[in-house]
């Protein structure tokens, strides 16, 4: 409900301020949890059609894959970086990352066609945005999703 209420805060496009309410919210969960959180969260431009419904989405994919991360991980650490990306037509895309250091997962059905991973990928398609999960064993999992940038 604290997400939704959020999202329907959310003003001027702004997807910084999105991100550090998400931060804010889910803050306390985190140090419960043992995480150590990196916040590398740069370079976001005006998101020009970025409503209550895109923004609630954004915070549910972000919501999703941190409770993974502690539930399942067992990782110290979890970073969330956002960067720019250009591809080869010339559209930028920003890229939200959210990567952990915890066991990671075999790249098997049970894991990437979960329910969880599955509702992230609908919504991720309902804003129009990608979703790539990366995950090792050992090496932790990155979840990726890109954005349109429009202008």
């Amino acid at each position: 409900r604290s997400l939704m209420i959020d999202s329907l805060e959310q003003t001027e496009e702004d997807l910084s301020t999105l991100l550090g309410m998400f931060r804010t919210r889910m803050e306390e969960r985190f140090q419960q949890a043992g995480l150590k959180i990196h916040w590398q969260i740069t370079d976001i431009p005006a998101m020009q059609g970025l409503g209550p419904e895109s923004a609630l989405q954004i915070l549910r994919i972000l919501q999703e894959a941190t409770t993974n991360v502690i539930k399942h991980a067992h990782a110290r650490h979890l970073a969330f970086a956002t960067k720019l990306l250009r591809n080869e037509q010339g559209t930028e895309t920003l890229s939200i990352e959210i990567k952990d250091d915890g066991i990671g997962f075999a790249d098997d059905e049970s894991h990437t066609n979960g329910y969880g991973v599955n509702n992230m990928k609908r919504r991720a398609k309902a804003i129009g945005a990608t979703l790539v999960i990366n995950s090792q064993p050992i090496y932790g999992t990155s979840v990726q999703l890109i954005l349109p940038v429009r202008s």
